[in-house]
């Protein structure tokens, strides 16, 4: 018998696992959500990973936004509308969602706003019966009458139809297919979302908080903890580990946490057999009164932050920003810093979807206002007075590398290829390391005004550029270039003329001879690009932007930043559009920046409150990036006051909370825009080398071959594709990727 090919085996298998899978949409994704950790709303866990939470934002006196946190990914979303949210502040507010579109914001206990997309639109209505929580066909709640409670059922959060009466409080908890109750002491179980219930056991009476980790295995939280592994058809009476239960929560059928009260001094108890014995653990951590303990698929939660498998130790995974003012947002590869006013840091290992901020300062507390990963291993963070400092175990301790005591204003560190040169430019003084950050010495720049620098990636080389200024007036004439192997001595190695009133932004290299040049020209604020192919001896005017009239800063050349991918992609940050005197734009260009695209960032919500103005991008690709915003664009008012994530990686459904992909395989296979009705966009970690790109449809059949593709990103023509749902695979030195993307 002839044997199939090992491909055509790996296809069929990704093709059934594509067919069993749910889809999940790319979009933006928003103020970071830990800005807004001690938000007073209710959470609602949708599902074991899934939170829903109300916020205030943008200073705002309502809840005007919802956000949405996976636990299993520790990502967060935002989720926008086209009008804002203004959820009442009488009663703090509670999102319960029936399914990925479908939901309530639940006031005082009643569902008062409705949605069936996701909360980009909803309705206002008045409804009597307190809300329990939701099944994927409906709503249950109860309603309270004199001390007689009527149980209730909705499948659309609207029309309520009673189902039984109670003289007891009834609880509810549900499953991924079953809703519980219990009716008179009697446990009843409903499999049509909670629209009908039958008895299990009219023989065992219980009363109490139901736990549900699975459809057979059930708790019931009363004066003893009973315990049911068969749906409720037989129970196990258990002891407590302690005299003042507060709060339980069950991860899976035999993992069980008990804290035992609510103040600030908590002891938890934790068994891994079903309650049969229980470890003590005095090592929870202080919050407030709002706090819950929670259960996702693989640890514990205490909300809205401290996550824990079994007790013994707690992690911040949500820890709130440290200050107000974020001055520097950086990428190293999937690492991202931010440094912050008095001295505060955080660092995200994630892409910026969740930071970890530590309560200790850099040494001095000064404002740390540029901040870089040279790797995993390695920080870097300036503060206000230029002074450096290393760290090598993620900013628990610092170690100063420099001393000053004048105010340089940091302004970036940039880092030779392999790391080993590193040059901090700054508006005073600038400092450069030969040896890879053990030691720094200051760049000896020559002439006055201010100076910016860059590197040539391969070889290390700092190249210095500052203005010639010419008698008898002493005006800018032009700008003189200077190569530095050591921080003593620079070479001049070419110019290029220069307006008097041009302004210094950035300067940045590609490679060892190519690279671009950014200015301001002060008297219309026009901003000027050069460029060089050769290394800075021959420097060329290749465009200029017309940039905002308004709102652009006066106090320094921070304002702007140059990013450059693969061999002709260029994208300018800060130069904002003059059509409007808005800064929430972007450049960018695909041909080596003789023609440009504004690009508009999506704020979604911000104010002026808040911030409404790009401070600062940073892009991990050509459409996803973080920044930082400001509501003055100011550096002596208020450099910064948030930063914004854009993403391609997580949609705004808690379905698609999670990677398009999975991310503990090699599938970092991202594709945008999804859905697509023409070009569509596919890229990885490390580019494309020398890899075969196919696109098949539902059935097998081949759609799409392209070989030997050899580029940072690829684009999928689908214009001639039907509309459905198609799979990409990548295959590349033996290893294969894959993604789905919809054609429309």
């Amino acid at each position: 018998m002839k044997k199939k090919p090992l491909f055509n085996f790996k296809l069929n298998l990704i093709i059934l696992l594509f067919l069993k899978s749910s889809i999940s949409f790319s979009q933006d994704g928003g103020l970071h959500i830990q800005l807004h950790k001690d938000a007073e709303g209710s959470f609602y866990q949708y599902n074991k990973d899934s939170l829903y939470v109300p916020l205030k934002i943008a200073n705002s006196s309502t809840y005007n936004a919802i956000g949405v946190i996976n636990l299993k990914t520790e990502q967060w979303n935002y989720i926008t509308s086209p009008s804002p949210f203004s959820f009442s502040l009488a009663v703090a507010p509670k999102i319960v969602m029936k399914n990925a579109n479908e939901g309530a914001c639940v006031i005082g206990g009643y569902a008062q706003h409705l949605t069936n997309n996701n909360w980009q639109f909803s309705t206002s209505q008045t409804s009597t019966v307190t809300v329990s929580g939701a099944s994927s066909l409906g709503y249950f709640g109860y309603a309270n009458n004199s001390g007689t409670y009527t149980t209730f059922y909705s499948n659309n959060g609207t029309t309520w139809n009673s189902v039984h009466t109670s003289t007891m409080f009834p609880y509810f908890s549900k499953t991924n297919t079953k809703v519980y109750t219990i009716f008179n002491s009697q446990l009843k179980v409903s499999s049509n979302g909670g629209s009908s219930f039958t008895t299990v056991n009219p023989t065992v009476a219980l009363g109490g908080q139901m736990h549900t980790p699975n459809d057979d295995t059930l708790y019931v939280q009363s004066t003893q903890l009973m315990r049911s592994f068969d749906a409720g058809a037989t129970w196990t009476a258990l002891p407590y580990p302690t005299a003042n239960v507060s709060q339980m929560a069950c991860k899976n059928g035999k993992e069980i946490m008990i804290i035992d009260q609510v103040a600030p001094v908590k002891t938890a108890y934790y068994s891994n057999n079903s309650g049969l014995s229980w470890t003590t653990y005095t090592t929870l951590p202080t919050f407030f009164s709002s706090e819950k303990l929670i259960v996702g698929s693989e640890s514990f939660y205490l909300y809205p932050g401290y996550k824990s498998l079994n007790g013994a130790t707690w992690t911040d995974f949500l820890a709130p920003s440290p200050a107000p003012k974020p001055y520097d947002v950086t990428i190293t590869n999937n690492i991202v810093l931010a440094s912050y006013a008095q001295g505060y840091f955080g660092y995200s290992l994630n892409k910026g979807h969740n930071f970890i901020f530590l309560p200790n300062k850099i040494p001095n507390g000064f404002d740390a206002m540029a901040a870089k990963a040279v790797n995993q291993n390695l920080f870097l963070v300036a503060d206000r007075k230029g002074q450096i400092y290393t760290s090598t175990d993620k900013g628990v301790t610092w170690n100063q590398k420099t001393n000053s005591v004048s105010n340089n204003v940091p302004r970036k560190f940039t880092l030779s290829q392999n790391s080993n040169t590193v040059v901090l430019t700054c508006l005073g003084g600038h400092y450069m390391s030969v040896n890879g950050t053990s030691t720094f010495s200051t760049l000896n720049v020559q002439g006055g005004g201010n100076h910016c620098q860059t590197l040539k990636p391969t070889s290390g080389t700092v190249i210095d550029v500052g203005g010639v200024f010419s008698p008898p007036t002493f005006s800018l004439s032009a700008w003189q270039f200077y190569a530095f192997n050591s921080p003593s001595v620079g070479v001049a190695i070419g110019s290029v003329t220069a307006l008097p009133t041009e302004v210094i932004i950035d300067i940045e290299m590609r490679d060892d001879n190519v690279g671009y040049f950014l200015t301001r020209n002060s008297a219309n604020n026009e901003t000027i690009v050069y460029k060089t192919t050769d290394g800075w001896v021959t420097t060329t005017s290749i465009t200029s932007i017309p940039s905002p009239t308004t709102s652009i800063r006066s106090y320094d050349g921070l304002y702007g930043r140059i990013k450059l991918f693969g061999s002709d992609t260029v994208i300018i940050s800060g130069s904002g559009n003059p059509t409007n005197n808005q800064t929430t734009y972007y450049h960018i260009s695909t041909n080596s920046g003789l023609n440009w695209t504004l690009n508009q960032v999506n704020f979604s919500k911000p104010t002026t409150a808040l911030g409404n103005k790009v401070y600062q991008l940073s892009f991990f690709d050509k459409t996803s990036y973080i920044g930082l915003i400001s509501g003055n664009i100011c550096g002596s008012g208020a450099a910064s006051s948030g930063m914004y994530l854009s993403s391609n990686q997580f949609s705004q459904t808690p379905s698609g909370i999670k990677q398009l992909t999975n991310t503990k395989s090699i599938n970092n296979l991202f594709c945008y825009p999804n859905p697509t009705s023409n070009n569509l966009i596919i890229t990885k970690e490390g580019g494309f080398n020398n890899s075969t790109i196919k696109v098949y449809d539902l059935t097998g059949k081949l759609c799409y071959n392209e070989n030997r593709v050899s580029t940072e990103t690829y684009t999928i023509n689908c214009e001639k594709l039907q509309t459905g749902i198609y799979l990409i695979l990548v295959e590349e030195n033996s290893k294969i990727w894959n993604s789905k993307f919809v054609k429309k």
